[in-house]
């Protein structure tokens, strides 16, 4: 096309240059379509695995025992009663009572020891335990021998070493019966004990189980950062502020499926995995999602000046560069603070975002009742 033929539009540089504009933004929906099309199937996918897998049986762990014969599933979750034994007794001794499993201490740190008998087993079958989360350091016996463990549990802070061992063991075979005594301390960590579920059951469904699990993180894991790249890509090219705290949101999440979700896939990645490296990531995760949460409805919504920004970033910058400077047992300790510190932040993005719904509702209402039907 000839100089004179050009339009008008086309010769002029400022047209042209929202024309530019439009145009990407025709493209950026495509991207974000594509995100959430994809998000949409992991959410499937988990449902679908979630019912195809079966609900592991709970509260068939009454006062101490399990009896599988009279259990509906072949997948059971060992959530009730176990016995509590006295240090001095494990893992032989007499029951000092009962405690429901699993718990959080009221006091974190110490060690304490429960068994449970299991009954109803079928010599002909494998049987297998999973484990997720025992803070912080576990050893799990069965007839009085060791067979799963995840660090070094004691009853000292000297004796004890860390770990987060998640997995899936097998029982010996030709078991009638079963004793399983669990040992569990921590002295390192906000939160001690067994505080997520064991599952036991069937070698077979236990595997599957944990295998479904794993595989649902994971592809979780690919669409957070396909969604972190897409916000990235839009923040850059755009120079949106929004997409950057978004895409921030993304990583975060992706994180969080990698460190803290219950199969633990960065030890599951490497067992050796450093546990104080650990520990300062997962605060990381856990407590700058609500800094980037109000920083995503700020820039979207407005409401609070630059200054006040400042000043509800601040804290969070400072017990980042606490968490970075010192050891896990001493900044785990004012894990209060950070959990104030969270819920300030996320009150402020709820507020800001209830601010920008009472302002549009009016305008949305106008509109619903003014414009005709289509």
């Amino acid at each position: 096309m000839s100089a004179a033929t050009k339009s008008p539009q086309s010769r002029d540089p400022a047209i042209s240059g929202e024309l530019s504009k439009t145009k990407a933004r025709d493209k950026s929906p495509k991207r974000w379509r594509t995100g959430l099309a994809a998000l949409g199937l992991t959410v499937v996918l988990a449902v679908a695995a979630y019912f195809a897998l079966g609900v592991p049986e709970r509260d068939a762990v009454q006062m101490g025992r399990l009896n599988m014969g009279s259990a509906h599933h072949e997948l059971v979750s060992l959530s009730g009663d176990w016995e509590v034994l006295e240090d001095s007794n494990a893992p032989t001794g007499t029951s000092a009572g009962y405690a429901r499993l699993p718990v959080k201490w009221a006091n974190p740190y110490g060690h304490a020891f429960y068994r449970l008998h299991i009954r109803g087993l079928d010599p002909g079958l494998a049987y297998a335990v999973r484990t997720s989360c025992l803070d912080t350091s576990y050893r799990l016996s069965v007839n009085g021998q060791v067979f799963m463990s995840g660090g070094e549990p004691g009853q000292s802070p000297a004796t004890t070493r860390p770990a987060l061992s998640p997995g899936v063991a097998v029982l010996p075979q030709g078991l009638g019966d079963a004793d399983l005594v669990l040992e569990v301390a921590n002295f390192v960590h906000f939160r001690g004990g067994p505080s997520l579920p064991i599952l036991f059951g069937e070698a077979g469904a236990v595997k599957d189980y944990d295998a479904w699990s794993i595989g649902s993180d994971m592809l979780s894991i690919v669409v957070l950062l396909f969604l972190f790249c897409c916000a990235a890509m839009s923040a850059g090219f755009r120079r949106n502020l929004s997409s950057l705290y978004y895409g921030l949101i993304c990583l975060t999440g992706a994180f969080a499926f990698l460190l803290i979700s219950p199969e633990f896939l960065v030890f599951r990645i490497d067992p050796g995995f450093d546990w104080s490296l650990y520990v300062k990531l997962s605060f990381f995760v856990c407590y700058s999602s609500a800094l980037w949460f109000m920083l995503t409805a700020r820039s979207l919504f407005g409401g609070l000046s630059n200054r006040s920004t400042l000043l509800l970033s601040a804290p969070t910058f400072f017990l980042g560069l606490v968490v970075l400077i010192l050891p896990p047992d001493i900044f785990t300790r004012a894990n209060p603070l950070f959990m104030l510190n969270n819920l300030v932040l996320a009150a402020v993005s709820v507020l800001l975002f209830a601010r920008a719904v009472s302002k549009a509702y009016p305008y949305v209402a106008k509109r619903l009742l003014t414009d005709p039907a289509p």
